[in-house]
């Protein structure tokens, strides 16, 4: 038994070096194409994460509601306390979020992210998850003020900002507390509501309150406090909000599953056709092998492994290289989820073996050895 390993084993190892070119190519081909199901793998994934935490506890009592007005400092820190008493209905929970366009600075790279300040209610009628450090429900004992990297701030997440780091906003210095995936945020920086206001006193923003109340609850409710905005945007109650927010999740999810299929057909194809030019050129000598006595069963399971172990191969150089060829776009994971690549990793070796199989079965299988020795075929 163990030598009869040993015979196949040597046996797929001298096919391979007959044809290492081919083999390469195929090789090639095949760690290009597998960026493309694990880059597909990881936006479903990635999509997944975001909607569920863009669904909102109890969303029929929730109001969200988007407007303009100017910073002030001096409303900072009871601006949720003077919304309620404008509302038409009793509130259980008000919170209350700006967000404009600052200079950030951190080591070399500045630019201008759009900065959002959040009221501590603001985080907890929110969905994020907190991807490193600390958020903020947890209370701050670091250095000077915290703030919150989110994970679509591309140029600061991206090039290894860390909890620890400090950075500048508008010439303020804050110490980075954590990195969030914070989907409804629009800001890429999370500061407190009372250190934003500190920072834009005077200034224009866009706002966004969550008014949480007791029972289903119609926009109606906040009028009284929206009546005294420069200007009203947009009011939505938290169903409404959510089903807005799935829709261009799902339009994303389209435009990139639609790019990726199209991608993998094209790859497909490809290897196809190399790997069925790699087996006409085998035809003869497999025949051969045939007619001495070898069995067509342990010769499709010889090629049949090559062609696995090229595929593993191709899929562990996809899993570092996933990071350099996707980890810098907007909204996907920096590193490939694990359950991304089991799941990817699995499917395709069941689909590539079916794939190997038929073309063995077409160009072999089906195939009678005397034309094949004769030079017929």
């Amino acid at each position: 038994m163990q030598s009869s390993i040993f015979f196949h084993l040597e046996n797929i190892w001298k096919d391979t070096r007959a044809f290492r070119y081919l083999h390469g190519v195929i090789f090639f081909v095949m760690a290009i194409g597998m960026a493309v199901p694990f880059w597909m793998g990881a936006t479903v994934w990635d999509l997944m994460s975001e909607a569920a935490l863009s669904k909102y506890q109890l969303p029929e009592q929730l109001i969200v509601a988007e407007y303009q007005n100017r910073i002030s400092e001096a409303e900072a820190s009871d601006i949720e306390e003077q919304q309620r008493q404008k509302m038409k209905k009793e509130s259980e929970r008000i919170g209350i979020s700006a967000f404009l366009s600052e200079e950030v600075q951190w080591k070399k790279w500045n630019g201008e992210p759009y900065v959002q300040g959040c009221s501590e209610n603001f985080w907890k009628l929110n969905g994020y998850q907190v991807l490193d450090g600390a958020g903020p429900e947890k209370e701050w004992s670091g250095k000077g003020e915290p703030c919150y990297v989110c994970d679509n701030c591309d140029l600061l997440y991206r090039n290894g900002i860390c909890p620890g780091d400090e950075i500048q906003i508008a010439g303020k210095s804050f110490t980075v507390a954590g990195i969030l995936k914070a989907p409804k945020l629009y800001g890429s920086i999370a500061i407190s509501y009372k250190a934003l206001a500190a920072l834009a006193d005077g200034k224009e923003a866009q706002f966004q309150g969550l008014y949480r109340f007791f029972e289903p609850t119609a926009p109606e409710a906040v009028n009284g406090v929206l009546l005294e905005m420069d200007s009203v945007i947009g009011v939505l109650t938290g169903t409404e909000q959510e089903a807005v927010y799935l829709q261009s999740v799902e339009r994303i999810a389209k435009e990139r599953l639609t790019t990726g299929i199209a991608m993998l057909i094209f790859t497909m194809i490809s290897l196809v056709s190399v790997n069925g030019g790699m087996l006409m050129q085998e035809q003869k000598q497999l025949a051969v092998r045939q007619a001495i006595g070898a069995k067509e069963k342990e010769l499709f399971w010889e090629y049949a492994l090559r062609m696995e172990t090229l595929y593993l191969l191709a899929c562990a150089v996809n899993v570092p290289l996933y990071p350099i060829l996707f980890g810098s776009m907007h909204g996907m994971s920096r590193e490939l989820p694990l359950p991304v690549v089991g799941i990817v990793g699995i499917a395709g070796s069941a689909v590539w073996l079916f794939v190997t199989g038929i073309l063995w079965e077409r160009m072999i299988g089906k195939q009678a050895l005397i034309p094949i020795l004769k030079g017929d075929v």
